[in-house]
């Protein structure tokens, strides 16, 4: 697998040391999460805006890093949610982010676990989770990897399992996929 996002429950800037550090050890395209949008449309207008930011990652193809949709002007974006519901309409591994700070390991395995709760809930799959100032140690069932990443992180990630959830949203953009690559018209209704 080799399409991820990273999703920080708790600390956008986690996402962002998060998103920059996995750029540098994967080098992969990166494409925003509301590539295709706007926050306002992804807040008041999902059911259009989603679509649109799936067809904007798909189109850089399954090498991608989904730079993160973080927190907006409009307090009714939930931008977990939209993060969640776009990796599991791309198929893309969700890398969990949280900020390990003067946080306990059982504290931090319960935010692990609920994050995975919610993801499951959207039909994304957790691949990692990475842990920014400080490396306790966690009983999870998913690799830890603290900042900053090596190569050996990178090569973790690539042999993570590809996310086989199929949404609404990626069973259409599959079929007009493979309408493009067979010339043949589908009309969906």
């Amino acid at each position: 697998m080799s399409r991820f996002i990273v999703v920080a429950p708790g600390s956008s800037e986690a996402a962002v040391l998060a998103t920059d550090d996995l750029a540098r050890v994967l080098g992969v395209a990166t494409v925003d999460a509301l590539a295709g949008t706007t926050a306002t449309d992804a807040a008041l207008r999902p059911a259009s805006a989603l679509p649109a930011a799936v067809e904007a990652v798909r189109a850089v193809g399954e090498d991608a890093l989904i730079a993160p949709a973080r927190e907006a002007s409009n307090r009714a974006f939930d931008h977990v949610a939209w993060n969640l519901n776009l990796a599991a309409s791309t198929r893309a591994g969700v890398i969990l982010a949280f900020d390990a700070e003067g946080a306990s390991a059982e504290l931090l395995t319960e935010e692990i676990a609920a994050a995975r709760l919610r993801a499951e809930a959207a039909a994304a799959s957790v691949v990692a989770v990475i842990l920014t100032g400080g490396t306790p140690s966690l009983e999870v069932d998913v690799p830890v990897l603290a900042l900053p990443l090596g190569e050996d992180a990178a090569a973790t990630l690539r042999a993570a399992a590809t996310p086989t959830a199929v949404t609404p949203l990626a069973f259409q953009a599959d079929l007009i996929e493979r309408a493009r690559a067979d010339r043949k018209r589908i009309v969906l209704p």
